[in-house]
């Protein structure tokens, strides 16, 4: 049990009074918070620090929670303090994992703010360079810059779907601030989120026609870019991998993972080596590879190289080996622990955590290389396995392999 300090008491207490928030509700705040001595411990230093001065109730629909960082305020869904389809102590792990996640939030609001500034400094001053004089402007390298310390706060970047719109996003966003800064005089950070930028958009209307004409010339851009980068493609038939045991397969995981040093490491013909899986002719010849194999007492496996873009350093490598039960990331069998899976990946040289992310639990890995400025970063793929309890045990359901360069 931990102690809330005379501050963090003060905060919840302004909370009832002056924002409305119900009785109830601070004290299902203080029970998360007297639990746990690490949330309690972080949210103390973030009322200290003046990064928090307030609790809220939030009116956005699908979201637990977010942090305003000009309110310095947590807002919270009805959902994350009363849903009536969670037990109690479900309800409780819900409230304490958003005000972490929240909270940490809080606590790195100025770097984030410092990033964001620094980033749109830098497309600025790109863009009053290229005006007149060059037909397209090349943000790549402050958007690299800015997308490593994203990435290194939320500890892996997400698939490549997701890691494309993403940078798109950050993009516009950085760009409608500069824009929003220069005539209003504003000091509001971007969102963290696409429904931040949204209430961007509600305080200051002309942000919309200003974002309007981003997505139009981002339309135009993706055009010609896909035209000038097109890649070789080929049919992704499914060679046929080895029957192997669970055992097997994790060792195969982490032969891969000790070899990455150099962007050779992460083609297609190093992981079917590593991995012991064929690739067809055709998907070689384009340095790609698709595999599927039985996994004993399991179900399946499937290694799976790819292109992120052309001039991305390396693969995407996807190794994917959920038990054929598993049903909404609940299973009976369990492949490998995460635990000591990390201890392993620790051993050779990655910094890992633990990432809260919307419906989905993972641990993010990241190993440095002394090697032309690489950096890779291993995302584990987690599901829980019934062991009588309502949470489970976590065992390693997929594994992502990504790597990046810094900007030059």
């Amino acid at each position: 049990m931990s102690d809330l300090s005379p501050g963090l008491q003060a905060v919840l207490r302004l909370s009832e009074l002056e924002r409305g928030l119900p009785r109830r509700d601070v004290e299902k705040l203080e029970a998360a918070i007297v639990n746990s001595r690490y949330l309690a411990a972080l949210m103390n230093r973030a009322v200290q620090e003046g990064s928090l001065t307030k609790f809220a109730m939030s009116s956005t629909p699908n979201e637990a929670a977010h942090y305003d960082s000009i309110g310095k305020s947590i807002h919270l869904s009805i959902g994350t303090l009363s849903d009536p389809r969670l037990k109690p102590q479900q309800q409780s792990d819900l409230l304490t994992v958003a005000l972490g996640h929240e909270t940490a939030h809080a606590l790195r609001s100025k770097v984030a703010r410092d990033a964001v500034s620094e980033f749109a400094s830098a497309v600025g001053a790109r863009l009053q360079d290229a005006t007149g004089n060059e037909s397209y402007v090349d943000l790549t390298a402050s958007t690299k810059k800015y997308l490593n310390e994203f990435r290194h706060n939320e500890a892996l970047p997400t698939d490549y779907r997701g890691r494309m719109q993403m940078a798109k996003e950050l993009v516009r966003n950085a760009v409608l601030l500069a824009s929003v800064l220069a005539m209003n005089g504003c000091t509001r950070a971007p969102g963290e989120s696409a429904k931040e930028t949204i209430v961007i958009q509600d305080e200051y209307p002309i942000a919309v026609e200003i974002n309007a004409a981003a997505r139009s010339a981002e339309t135009k851009y993706d055009h010609i870019h896909k035209a000038q980068t097109a890649r070789p493609t080929a049919d992704r038939a499914d060679a046929l991998a080895p029957a192997i045991g669970v055992a097997e397969l994790r060792q195969r995981i982490l032969r891969l993972t000790a070899t990455l040093r150099t962007e050779a490491d992460t083609e297609s013909e190093n992981v079917a080596r590593m991995m012991g899986s064929p690739f067809t002719p055709e998907l070689l010849t384009i340095r790609e590879g698709e595999s599927l194999g039985e996994l004993k007492g399991i179900g399946s496996y499937r290694v799976s190289v790819s292109t992120v873009y052309r001039k991305a350093p390396g693969k995407h490598i996807r190794i994917s080996f959920l038990p054929k039960d598993t049903e909404n990331d609940r299973s009976s069998i369990c492949t490998f622990g995460i635990s000591e899976f990390a201890n392993d990946l620790s051993e050779q040289g990655y910094d890992g955590r633990e990432t809260t992310l919307p419906h989905r639990e993972q641990w993010g890995f990241v190993r440095r290389s002394s090697i032309d400025g690489l950096t890779f970063y291993v995302k584990a793929e987690l599901y829980r396995v019934h062991n009588g309890s309502n949470k489970g045990d976590p065992c390693v359901g997929a594994i992502a392999i990504d790597a990046s360069r810094e900007a030059k």
